[in-house]
């Protein structure tokens, strides 16, 4: 029986993104050539727009390697990403905070990289005191280090926009909302990460599943579609399966733990950001 092997296509491989790395790569070609620029100004700082969840960690650290395998930007620390949620609720300074983030990445004295920015939780103007803090922070540092700011759908982009554009060159990343072939390519590498894999014929149905799955109230980000994916190995598991197929999704579609899945609510106050473990890292 055939089998499925899940393909990555967000958000590293949306059309968005190749464009933004290629007009990078010529821009950082044509000034460096001219001399006089600094690499941080070349690239600018970065606007990333994109769901909760589904991908940001991964992508600040695709940028990161892009960044550093053209020669485009030179890095220097104990690690090319830092990163740092502006929440404006912190009791200590926001500049302290970073300054000690980028302390411990210091290597002879110096660190030179990106710094992984959240700022989901800077929503209106009563929040832009925190957002011109990490400002701050950004516009010392701009000759050692380029700054990608996170923002997921439930940020105000307009203010967010407007702020960052009267201190830094910003360039944006929008990505369109993850589909559920998305959450399924996902879904299936959970499945052979623990030696299953999925028959052809079940992949619509997968598809259908996780497209529910992340228009369903729970939905975090690509953690629901493990968690989905972990309920679904179960059933599998119980009647001795190495491979998912059809019967398998039908029987979960009928079980309590999927009806919780697609229908439950999410808490208000949980954010997914730069905290969720990417399952890309475990391996």
């Amino acid at each position: 029986m055939d089998s499925v092997n899940p393909a990555r296509v967000y958000p590293l491989e949306e059309q968005e993104y190749i464009e933004f790395k290629s007009e990078l790569r010529a821009l950082a070609e044509s000034a460096l050539s001219r001399g006089g620029f600094c690499a941080g100004n070349i690239v600018g700082s970065v606007l990333v727009s994109i769901d909760d969840g589904c991908g940001a960690i991964e992508l600040v650290r695709d940028m990161a390697a892009f960044l550093k395998e053209s020669g485009i930007f030179s890095f220097n620390g104990r690690k090319d990403v830092i990163d740092f949620k502006v929440d404006p609720m912190l009791n200590r300074t926001i500049s302290e905070d970073f300054e000690s983030k980028v302390e411990d990445a210091r290597r002879l004295g110096r660190f030179r990289g990106l710094a992984a920015i959240d700022v989901s939780r800077v929503r209106g103007k009563d929040s832009n005191f925190a957002l011109s803090e990490v400002l701050s922070c950004a516009e010392r540092n701009i000759d050692d280090i380029i700054f990608a700011f996170w923002a997921d759908g439930k940020s105000d982009l307009d203010n967010l926009r407007r702020e960052l554009s009267k201190r830094l060159v910003i360039r944006e990343l929008a990505f369109g909302k993850s589909k559920g072939i998305h959450v399924a390519a996902r879904a299936i590498e959970v499945f052979l990460k623990y030696g299953h894999s999925l028959s052809s014929e079940a992949y619509p149905k997968l598809v259908e599943i996780m497209q529910k799955v992340r228009t369903g109230g729970a939905f975090a980000g690509y953690k629901s579609a493990e968690l989905a994916a972990m309920e679904i190995l179960s059933v599998a598991l119980k009647r001795k399966e190495e491979s998912i197929n059809s019967e398998t999704l039908e029987r979960y579609m009928n079980s309590v733990e999927y009806s919780n899945r697609i229908l439950a609510e999410s808490p208000e106050s949980k954010v997914i950001g730069f905290e969720l473990q990417e399952l890309s890292e475990t391996k």
